[in-house]
């Protein structure tokens, strides 16, 4: 049996689990970037996490035959540090154009706060679709996945299903 694996965090797995997944009939998987057990307090971290995602953790996978596909973003429980989450909003078109990178994420809210639902609402992911978004602290053009993507499909159904 072939098995696609879309939500898995192998930073935190040992190798013997992608030893496990591949005898198993693992061979793909998602990794949505995740917040890392306590708050990361400078943006370098996040450019050393996004970049462990695209090199370490593809390298880990492959010696097993699983190809390892992430997402970057914003996690929730960050977007609290208002000034660390307008940096980080500002490295994600380098991060996001990567071989490997199939959407933004992982997002969502932790303690339903203004600071978290502020980045990223259903009106600027429309923006982006339509290719003019500006971040508004920023300034930063963002996009999104390719649109022959599966990402860029569950994005578009979900601000479909907003609009009815």
């Amino acid at each position: 049996m072939k098995i696609f694996d879309p939500h898995v965090h192998m930073t935190s797995r040992t190798t013997d689990d992608y030893e496990a997944m591949a005898a198993a009939g693992i061979l793909a998987i998602v990794e949505p970037a995740f917040w890392l057990g306590q708050p990361r307090t400078f943006v370098g971290s996040f450019v050393d996490y996004f970049n462990s995602l695209l090199g370490w953790e593809r390298f880990r996978a492959s010696q097993f035959g699983i190809r390892h596909f992430c997402t970057i973003g914003l996690n929730p429980k960050e977007a609290n540090n208002p000034k660390l989450a307008g940096e980080v909003i500002d490295l994600l078109p380098r991060f996001l154009a990567k071989d490997g990178v199939v959407a933004v994420g992982e997002l969502g809210f932790d303690d339903q706060t203004d600071d978290e639902a502020r980045w990223f609402t259903r009106d600027d992911v429309a923006k982006m679709i339509a290719g003019g978004f500006l971040h508004p602290e920023t300034g930063v053009r963002m996009s999104l996945p390719m649109r022959s993507s599966i990402a860029f499909y569950l994005i578009e159904t979900w601000l479909v299903g907003f609009a009815r």
